[in-house]
């Protein structure tokens, strides 16, 4: 663990931190041990770009041949694996390194954060299962979604990281976990990917994208992978399998289908590789996918503030009026968009504002609601202010539940793509959705703030005791939210969320 004197900025930390922490510990620079003292290095150059992958990359090794998706995602995950011909992957010293990392990190992610964030759920999140989850500006956070709302049918989220390839279990993966452990790590510690890491250690590895990153986080979460099928979405909103023999078109996404166990009822999950930007949304068929599955749940965390740009006021609205249960720290949708005869809201936590790097995104009407109401305090962490006792938590439940009627969008009955021999699987140039894409999806740099006690009373806290006539039906963001703005506004600058 690092110390950093008092006066050091929260932000000056976080740089300090980065750059003294190797890749290899960088999972473990919360919650494990410190990394080892090197000399000191000149800083890093920009990476030239990464030289093709091999097509031996995209071949099982000969004792992985039948390996399941189930079995690939527990090896990245460095969990057993239920195969009796996969025995060699239990015997290798580095996977069993690779296993040893994760299955500690994960012990003091569990018992710090995750018990207790599904504890918070059953108490304060009634009766949603079946009903599905809107996640944007999430990368391939779904450790969060299901942490939050672990009964979910459907978990639709987006970021503008690629998708990558389906892995398979070689020589090739093996030598990438390293590189797979680090692009997890701040999601771990922090609760948040950080997009600058994400962009480099996501590079072109044969565990490259989100889609590995996924499976880590499905089978960690005790769950049972069924299938992976990569997809493409349309511009009308509907779903069909990748055709490796023709050019991509449209939106890259992967549909992946779980079981938690015995008795449990399948589960979907969706990425799109997407701008949920207003000129993103525009022609990209995503709001008209997510639209096709009726009222739902939402979650936003570590956001970088998008939903209080005026470019993000699509995806703003269509929670606002398809969401029956939204979960999110300050950086989501502001209290303001939330009219006082439609929600309650739930204040849980401490506001402190928004961490230095996000000027301009204060928001008084919340402020209030921490001064004024009743606050229930919180034992765990997430988003920018990560720390125990500084993180806040709003949970916005609508006044006019009613009978949930889900739809389900069409997708088409092409066959299924599934690994296939090098010459097969190789495409004469990459897919849309696997070329390098620009800093992305539900992150922004990690910045830990100072501690601060924490004393909170309880209670939920009615909308209307907050907001004023001004401010019930806003037609644009309001003007405490313009001011400073800080926000990308357009795809390639995005920042995304999550975890």
């Amino acid at each position: 663990m690092l110390h950093f004197p008092r006066f050091l900025t929260p932000v000056l930390a976080a740089a300090l931190l980065a750059a003294m922490t190797p890749a290899g510990h960088a999972q473990f620079f919360f919650f494990g041990d410190p990394p080892s003292r090197k000399a000191r290095q000149a800083p890093a150059r920009e990476a030239p770009p990464p030289a093709p992958l091999p097509a031996q990359a995209l071949v099982p090794a000969p004792f992985a041949e039948q390996a399941s998706f189930n079995d690939t995602a527990r090896f990245l995950a460095g969990l057993p694996v239920q195969n009796n011909s996969l025995e060699q992957v239990a015997r290798d010293p580095v996977w069993q390194g690779h296993a040893a990392s994760f299955n500690k990190s994960w012990r003091q992610l569990e018992s710090q954060r995750l018990s207790k964030i599904r504890a918070w759920s059953r108490a304060h999140i009634k009766d949603r299962a079946g009903a599905p989850i809107f996640y944007m500006f999430s990368g391939p956070d779904f450790l969060y979604a299901d942490a939050f709302y672990p009964e979910a049918s459907t978990y639709i989220l987006s970021g503008l990281e690629p998708v990558g390839r389906i892995p398979v279990i070689n020589e090739y993966s093996r030598r990438a976990l390293g590189n797979l452990r680090s692009s997890m790590a701040s999601s771990i510690s922090l609760s948040f990917f950080i997009t600058k890491n994400m962009k480099h250690q996501l590079r072109e590895t044969a565990l490259s994208g989100t889609l590995p990153i996924l499976m880590v986080y499905i089978a960690r979460a005790e769950k049972t992978i069924d299938d992976i099928t990569l997809v493409t979405l349309s511009p009308d909103g509907t779903v069909a399998p990748v055709d490796r023999s023709a050019p991509q078109r449209g939106v890259q996404g992967v549909k992946i289908t779980f079981h938690g166990g015995a008795g449990k009822a399948k589960q979907t999950l969706y990425y799109f590789s997407t701008d949920v930007s207003d000129s993103g949304v525009k022609n990209s068929g995503f709001l008209k996918f997510v639209e096709s599955f009726g009222r739902g749940d939402a979650l936003f965390k570590a956001a970088s503030y998008l939903p209080h740009s005026g470019n993000f006021s699509q995806v703003r609205d269509f929670v606002i009026n398809n969401a029956e249960y939204v979960v999110q720290d300050d950086s989501g949708i502001p209290v303001v968009y939330f009219k006082p005869d439609q929600w309650t809201l739930h204040p849980f936590g401490r506001y402190l504002g928004p961490i230095a790097i996000f000027p301009g995104r204060f928001q008084n009407q919340l402020a209030d609601i921490y001064r004024r109401g009743s606050v229930k305090p919180l034992d765990w962490g997430m988003g920018y202010r990560w720390r125990t006792n500084e993180s806040n938590v709003l949970l916005a439940v609508r006044k006019d539940i009613g009978t949930r009627k889900q739809l389900r969008p069409a997708i088409s009955e092409s066959p299924v793509v599934k690994p296939q021999p090098v010459e097969a699987a190789v495409p004469a140039a990459p897919a849309a959705a696997e070329r390098a894409a620009p800093s992305t999806t539900a992150t922004t740099p990690a910045t830990p703030s100072p501690s601060a006690p924490l004393v909170m009373p309880a209670a939920p806290v009615q909308a209307e005791a907050v907001a004023t006539p001004a401010e019930t039906a806003p037609p644009a963001p309001p003007a405490e939210i313009q001011a400073k703005p800080a926000l990308p506004t357009d795809a390639a600058q995005q920042s995304t969320s999550s975890q």
